[in-house]
């Protein structure tokens, strides 16, 4: 008997209390021979738990005496110590897994190291909750990230044209940990490197997301007011600093004529287009365009045999599944029920083009099909008929918009098993032949 083999994920549960597992996430922890986990909030500890109750809380190796790199070391050996015992090992951590978290990155490179199948999974970090809550795109001028000690001790330097997040501000200097919440005696040495490249009238966004059910800690204050003690005890361990842009940064003419950028304007420091001076002429225009639209030609609706569906579906939600697949490809697909063999062939491939493409069906040919069908089949000819009739009936009274009938005319081709429209359908029709 072949001895089993151990294996690693690593996910992570959000921010939220249990809020943001994933689909992915949450099979896994249920499907694990053991679950080992640093949840931030009681709530989830509670719901991991009741998921499996095969669990250990890995928060137990933090210890207000020791270093936390012995607390990461004991997670990562703790971590190790089960998979090499031959089991399917789920650890978990709060936020995203692999931001901010030691232990993540080091199991698996051990695990791979050793010869064992370790994966991440990604999940929601704090910083995905600031970009929510504070209506930030990062791509927009652009984004800085630093955690708040590296940040003074490597004296990183600061690109004031484009946002900056600083991680934990709330223990600036700290390389232990409190239960009880840190001090953050040093915090003043990070206010004063601040101001001298922003200034002390600059903004700074105080922010915590929040893990339960109310509203995110969102304060606002200049560097200069931050020294004042009732506002920088507001500053906990959690907290992250999000600075705007300083300044606009200039487009280089001649970078911008090597791409071939005859006209660029000036950056942005805001995703926020809606206050710019010409968009309720572009509103105007946008909602004249929704009320006439039609599906554009090279767009393809996704669809795809039941089958087909649920066997994706499976590999993307099942643990098992997927290491059934894995193991032998072949005899997994051969095993599902209702695959054509075309479907086999391509999944296969294991390419996800390859994968995607089966998903997407040419709005023409599925009219053609659905063309041929219908003069085969009266009855499903007539539906489509009545159907036609209903709907144009709608538009004739004023109750749809010519969007909303091709829409729904479009749903119900779909529903009958035809990814197409009845644009399509009008024009495979011309080219029938009788």
């Amino acid at each position: 008997m072949t001895e089993k083999k151990g294996s690693l994920v690593v996910i992570g549960s959000g921010i939220k209390a249990v809020g943001q597992f994933t689909l992915q996430a949450q099979a896994h922890i249920r499907q694990a021979d053991i679950v080992l986990y640093a949840a931030s909030d009681p709530v989830t500890d509670i719901w991991i738990r009741q998921q499996n109750p095969n669990s250990f809380d890995l928060y137990q190796y933090y210890a207000d005496d020791k270093a936390r790199l012995m607390t990461y070391v004991q997670m990562i050996e703790r971590i190790m110590d089960e998979v090499r015992a031959g089991k399917h090992v789920c650890a978990l951590f709060y936020g995203h897994p692999g931001v901010f978290v030691t232990p993540s990155h080091n199991a698996i490179k051990i695990a791979r190291d050793e010869g064992y199948d370790a994966v991440m999974l990604p999940a929601v970090s704090a910083e995905d909750c600031l970009y929510a809550d504070l209506g930030v795109d990062p791509s927009v001028p652009g984004l800085q990230i630093y955690e708040a000690t590296d940040f003074l001790i490597r004296r990183r330097n600061v690109d004031t044209s484009v946002n900056l997040v600083l991680f934990q501000v709330g223990c600036v200097g700290e390389l232990g940990f409190k239960f009880g919440g840190y001090v953050n005696d040093k915090f003043n040495v990070l206010l004063d490197y601040l101001e001298d490249i922003y200034g002390p009238d600059h903004i700074v966004v105080n922010y915590v997301a929040n893990v339960f059910a109310g509203d995110p800690v969102i304060d606002r204050h200049t560097l200069a007011e931050y020294r004042n003690p009732d506002i920088a005890r507001k500053v906990t361990g959690v907290s992250t600093f999000f600075i705007e842009a300083a300044r606009t940064e200039a487009a280089d003419p001649e970078m911008s004529e090597k791409l071939g950028l005859k006209s660029v304007g000036p950056g942005r420091n805001s995703p926020l287009i809606c206050h710019v001076a010409n968009y309720p002429e572009l509103a105007t225009r946008a909602r004249s365009s929704n009320w006439k639209h039609q599906a554009p030609p090279g767009y393809k609706y996704s669809h795809a045999s039941e089958a087909l569906y649920q066997t994706l579906l499976d590999l993307m939600l099942s643990p098992d599944a997927l290491r059934a697949f894995r193991a032998d490809p072949n005899g997994f697909v051969h095993a599902r029920p209702g695959l054509s063999a075309e479907e086999r062939r391509k999944l296969l491939i294991q390419h996800h083009g390859v994968t995607r493409m089966m998903f997407k069906r040419d709005p023409l040919q599925e009219a053609t099909r659905f063309v041929g069908a219908a003069l085969l089949d009266p009855r499903l000819a007539h539906d489509y008929r009545d159907k036609l009739n209903a709907v144009k009936q709608s538009f004739d009274e004023g109750n749809v918009s010519p969007a909303a009938y091709e829409c729904d005319i479009s749903e119900w081709l779909i529903d009958k098993g035809y990814a197409t429209t009845p644009s399509a359908v009008r024009q495979a029709t011309k080219e029938v032949y009788v």
